[in-house]
């Protein structure tokens, strides 16, 4: 597009003070001013910063159709009138200048005067940087509606699959090895073997029902850009509960609710097993600890040391507990599926039994806001009393005892599930709380059709680009 120039270096006079001083980069497509080159037909010029500072201490500027290499000190920020200037320039370099700035009641002549009791010099490099914030905003922008539109795409092409296509995806995803599926489809590179697994069998669902893919497809294309990104982000993050903002997780209890309780069992085999109200408070405790910042920090804090294998062997675990037969006749929120508690309670740390007593001592409320009606948490603190007097190093000691000494472990056992039965065996959400989020939009970030995404090629062939000295030139 440009045209480069060979220029060549001329002898020169003495460096001015004002060239030897260190200047900063310049933000991308600041306008500028060379001066004190020796080409000095160049000096003067008026450009546009093209690049960000290179190795050579270099930057790359666009004058006329020409790109030159050109070190910061030989480049000001170009000045021009302030009476030039539009109200949204007026009002760049002033919220550059000070974020908290209020324009109600201002008029542009009001704009004017606070800009011109700013140096020149200053105002304008406020000014180039705040359009490089503002461009790049622009660009993010750009860029995840062009993400939002490939998944929606995408969701649109698994709709137009039939359901015998949609088998044979899933049993392709079964075949093949995980560590193969993720070096082939980068959207699988950050899910576990498990979540590989769970993908593949809600595909086999909804094969079996295409109501039920046509929901989600409606439902991603009535997303915005942003709530796309944010389902996305979540999928990608093995260890959610961990990483996940406040914001997320009242955004991913609203996925939730947006779906009938029948759908999201035949979505997540972890729901297979509750009833309505099960699923229900599991959705107001995700609600709860997204309010409850001392909650949510605890829940990180037990699992931010976890590998991802830890967790695979929990979920796995927490999915044969509950996979019992369910009872006949209806079943109140506390009445769920047998859990082992005492292997559970095995699988604790004193670090994390110390948490959930320090929760139960500080945040009494919240806690009992999880508990069925009739349970007290001091009757909890009471049954675990026992504990209180450890260290984390005793407790560690005693829980490690208890995977090795199964016949001399009855007494703790029975404190912990006291403290279960008080609670109607909802201790285990005390400690856990929800880990196993329902993966809905999972399926629609998997490539369809047995398809590999080329990868971009964004490399490009270099240019040369010629550099101009200054007349300090150290070369």
């Amino acid at each position: 597009m440009s045209e480069i120039t060979e220029l060549a270096q001329d002898s020169a006079p003495e460096v001015q003070p004002e060239t030897k001083r260190e200047t900063k980069a310049f933000p991308m497509n600041a306008k500028v001013v060379l001066h004190g080159l020796n080409a000095k037909e160049f000096n003067d010029k008026a450009g546009i910063v093209k690049s960000d500072i290179k190795e050579d201490g270099r930057q790359e500027v666009l004058i006329g159709k020409k790109i030159l290499g050109i070190k910061p000190a030989n480049m000001k920020y170009e000045v021009r009138p302030v009476d030039d200037l539009s109200i949204q320039d007026l009002k760049a370099i002033l919220k550059e200048k000070d974020g908290t700035t209020n324009f109600a009641g201002m008029d542009i002549a009001d704009m004017r005067s606070l800009v011109k009791n700013i140096k020149a010099e200053h105002a304008f490099e406020y000014l180039a940087h705040a359009n490089a914030k503002a461009a790049l905003e622009k660009a993010k922008e750009a860029e995840l509606a062009a993400k939002a539109n490939k998944m929606k795409t995408r969701a649109n092409q698994m709709a137009d699959m039939s359901p015998d296509q949609i088998r044979q995806q899933a049993r392709m995803m079964k075949s093949v090895p995980p560590a193969q599926l993720r070096r082939m489809n980068p959207q699988l590179r950050n899910m576990t073997d498990e979540q590989i697994r769970q993908a593949a069998e809600q595909m086999e669902m909804m094969a079996d029902n295409p109501q039920m893919l046509q929901q989600m497809v409606n439902q991603t294309q009535n997303m915005s850009p942003e709530e796309l990104q944010r389902a996305t982000s979540q999928q990608q993050q093995p260890k959610s509960i961990a990483e996940m903002t406040p914001e997320q997780l009242l955004h991913q209890a609203q996925m939730m609710r947006s779906i009938s309780k029948d759908e999201l069992r035949k979505l997540n085999p972890q729901f297979a097993h509750l009833t309505d109200g099960q699923i229900e408070q599991s959705i107001v405790q995700i609600e709860q600890m997204a309010m409850n910042p001392s909650m949510l920090e605890m829940m990180k804090n037990q699992l931010k040391d976890m590998t991802t294998e830890e967790i695979e062997q929990m979920q796995k675990g927490m999915r044969q507990n509950g996979s019992g037969v369910q009872p006949s006749g209806p079943m109140t929120a506390g009445s769920q599926p047998p859990v082992d508690t005492a292997n559970m309670l095995e699988n604790m740390t004193g670090k994390q039994m110390r948490d959930l007593m320090k929760m139960m001592k500080e945040n009494p409320e919240m806690v009992q806001s999880m508990l069925p009606p009739g349970t007290s948490v001091e009757a909890m603190r009471s049954s675990l009393s026992m504990f209180e007097g450890m260290s984390d190093e005793q407790l560690d000691a005693t829980l490690e005892s208890m995977k090795k000494f199964q016949k001399a472990i009855a007494p703790f056992r029975n404190a912990y599930n006291s403290a279960n039965a008080i609670c109607g065996g909802h201790m285990v959400k005390l400690i856990i709380v929800f880990t196993l989020f329902s993966i809905t939009y999972l399926v629609l970030f998997i490539a369809t059709r047995g398809s590999r995404e080329a990868a971009n090629d964004v490399s490009a062939a270099s240019q040369s680009v010629p550099v101009l000295e200054d007349n300090d030139s150290e070369f």
